[in-house]
């Protein structure tokens, strides 16, 4: 079983006041970059060569490290982009893997210990990019803490399909989006209808501010 690992940023202060050469970015540096990007005036393709930049920085070790983000940040980036800006990055896979392991890995961070205590579930995860392979992950909640890993091994309660793009809203736009997607057959559950529609209120995830 491999867990989803955080991609680690080293933060160090900087008496200059901005990050030396080689230094990973702090928090607050990436998050005011993505605060002030008019994601509106992006075009699929630049949303896309925006975020593979970022992710060639971030595997270079160069300087930029997506783990830096804050979780509101990266809330509000998804939020902010169209559903055909998310669809166009959901088709590079590296990118795909990108959003939707970060997205995952936090879910671990915000989960509710008062109302996990005493739960033990399992949501299977189907997510799906035109003609490629799905991927699969399942996120398990037991006992007040989460774990979500790319090596499915247990049995899930519940299994969710669905595109990538739809995925992304939904961790950040919670069960009134899974509504939507439901009506309009663009979300898939099998299994326990229960746990899947107490899933998403087990986290504190930031709401996207407006």
């Amino acid at each position: 079983m491999r867990p989803i690992r955080q991609r680690w940023a080293v933060r160090r202060r900087c008496r200059c006041g901005g990050p030396k050469r080689g230094e990973v970015v702090r928090g607050k540096e990436l998050d005011a970059l993505a605060d002030a990007l008019d994601l509106a005036k992006l075009t699929e393709d630049q949303f896309v060569q925006l975020l593979a930049a970022v992710h060639m920085l971030d595997r270079a070790d160069a300087g930029v490290s997506v783990s830096a983000m804050s979780t509101q940040s990266l809330v509000d980036l998804i939020a902010r982009a169209s559903r055909k800006q998310l669809r166009a990055a959901a088709a590079r896979q590296e990118l795909r893997t990108l959003l939707l392991e970060e997205l995952f890995r936090r879910m671990a961070d915000h989960v509710v210990a008062e109302k996990t205590r005493h739960v033990d579930a399992v949501v299977e995860w189907v997510v799906t990019s035109g003609d490629a392979e799905p991927l699969r992950y399942q996120t398990r909640v037991v006992e007040g803490a989460c774990e979500t890993t790319s090596d499915p091994v247990y049995t899930p309660d519940v299994t969710i399909t669905a595109a990538a793009e739809d995925v992304l809203r939904l961790a950040v736009s919670g069960n009134s989006r899974a509504l939507s997607l439901l009506v309009t057959g663009k979300l898939k559950v099998r299994g326990d209808f229960g746990v899947a529609a107490r899933f998403l209120g087990y986290f504190d995830i930031p709401k996207p501010r407006a």
